[in-house]
């Protein structure tokens, strides 16, 4: 069974190639996975390809040596969020809108999440009475040459009776930006065309964009960066749903 992103591409692009042939000349075949690379075969009318799929997204340091995707890290925080609210309106003195904010991922998050979360709990406990507060910084952590690691809390309003996450908020510089999903490509094109050498099938890679801070002609000027762009018959990028483009063909049709 393949991964749900895996699916996904491949729907994506399913839907895509049938705009230029008819339902009966797009025949999809699922490679077992002890049998891969590749992920799947596609038959489109008399010509077989060997499609892979693989996903573009950057990793954030968190501790000393571990990289985990930003996606990843926004949802332990919001899960520990939603525990703060929770034994608050248990415990009965959740009376106002708080929000918790972080200024970037904590190193080694679970060795002081009991810490946090005792001083958040404090805090609104020692302010439900109160219509609004400062943000109040209940802990930070200073590592060289990058910005202070905090947590901080304010109570912004009367109601609603809840703890809302307010960052950290992900923002990147245009340039930034190009230079990132520039890497990212050559990093993941080369490692698939590396994977998929001994293949003799035309090969297409479809792209899942987890990176979200590039827009397609960034994409596009990164083409005459790629070396390994060559190795592909046609590199699909799938956004969200229903949106999905080419990056580069073999198939002059494709591209308009």
């Amino acid at each position: 069974m393949k991964r749900a992103d895996e699916e996904f591409c491949r729907a994506q692009f399913d839907a895509f190639v049938k705009r230029f042939f008819i339902s009966t000349d797009v025949i999809w075949e699922e490679v077992p996975q002890q049998d891969e690379p590749p992920d799947y075969y596609l038959l489109l009318k008399d010509t077989r390809f060997a499609v892979e799929v693989t996903t573009l997204i950057e990793k954030v340091l968190v501790g000393t040596s571990v990289f985990l995707p930003y996606a990843v890290t926004g949802r332990i925080l919001q899960q520990f969020v939603s525990e703060i609210e929770n034994t608050a309106r248990t415990e009965g003195y959740l009376r106002g809108n708080y929000l918790v904010s972080f200024s970037r991922p904590i190193d080694d998050f679970a060795t002081v999440r009991d810490n946090i979360r005792v001083k958040l709990l404090e805090h609104i406990q020692s302010t439900s009475h109160l219509e609004q507060t400062s943000l109040e910084i209940i802990f930070e952590h200073t590592v060289t040459q990058q910005r202070p690691q905090q947590c901080g809390v304010q109570k912004v309003g009367n109601k609603p009776d809840r703890v809302v996450l307010g960052g950290p908020v992900q923002m990147k510089w245009e340039g930034d930006a190009a230079e990132d999903i520039c890497g990212l490509l050559n990093k993941n094109l080369d490692t698939k065309a590396g994977k998929l050498k001994d293949i003799s099938e035309p090969k297409i890679l479809l792209l899942l964009d987890e990176y979200q801070f590039a827009d397609r002609q960034m994409y596009a000027r990164c083409t005459y960066q790629l070396p390994s762009l060559s190795s592909f018959h046609t590199v699909f990028v799938t956004e969200d749903a229903n949106k999905g483009f080419v990056l580069c063909s073999q198939n002059h049709d494709w591209l308009k």
